[in-house]
């Protein structure tokens, strides 16, 4: 909530590490199908306990002001949270439906790697490529060991921020993306400080995530 960018989907007894919360205050978000209903009910039990009603997406467990998320840190232990959106407001008309989630916050000797832990010698050989395209955009050289370069497709998407995450969820690096613009719509950006491995990187427009994409790292 912090920096307003979503991190990952929870999974059901997912165990987030410490280190990827950095201390940040964090949101959770109830994401409906269709997109809009008329209320969601979010309950957060655990060290941290929170019961909300949201009328009006994004439904989120501590709010937000116009996408503006609020947060708070969530301390060690093992939460669970529940989501049950309605057809009318306030919890009124149709039960659409619950999720409910187990998570648990761990510290670094116990957590288990998200969303799996990937040795870099477990890739296959064809996700180690040179150039890699997705639709609307491209990313190369992958794998690599000191700048990576993207280039937009889609000359109606445009992104302000390029975030790098490792495979726990934790944040790594963060760079505002007109700084890293080599062209209209390409960039480049330093990946030399850090180790070999896999990363998330994800390209974002405002709150909204465009563009993610897997980033080995290889020296």
């Amino acid at each position: 909530a912090d920096l307003d960018v979503d991190m990952f989907n929870l999974s059901n007894g997912q165990q987030i590490n410490l280190t990827t919360t950095q201390g940040k205050g964090l949101n959770i978000r109830a994401n409906t199908n269709p997109a809009t209903v008329g209320s969601v009910l979010l309950t957060l039990s655990g060290p941290v306990n929170n019961t909300r009603n949201e009328n009006v997406a994004p439904y989120a467990l501590l709010g937000d002001s116009g996408g503006n998320y609020y947060g708070q840190q969530f301390p060690l232990g093992n939460y669970t949270i529940s989501a049950t959106a309605f057809s009318g407001s306030s919890q009124t008309g149709t039960n659409l439906g619950t999720l409910t989630i187990p998570f648990s916050i761990v510290s670094q000797n116990t957590a288990k790697g998200y969303p799996s832990e990937i040795a870099l010698e477990s890739i296959s050989s064809s996700e180690i490529i040179e150039s890699e395209a997705i639709i609307g955009l491209k990313f190369f050289p992958n794998p690599t060991s000191s700048v990576a370069q993207i280039e937009l497709l889609d000359p109606s998407k445009s992104i302000e921020s390029i975030i790098i995450f490792d495979l726990s969820g934790r944040l790594v690096k963060k760079f505002k993306a007109s700084e890293q613009k080599t062209d209209e719509k390409q960039y480049q950006y330093s990946v030399a400080d850090l180790e070999d491995g896999v990363y998330l990187v994800n390209l974002i427009n405002g709150s909204t995530t465009l563009y993610n994409y897997k980033l080995v790292i290889k020296k």
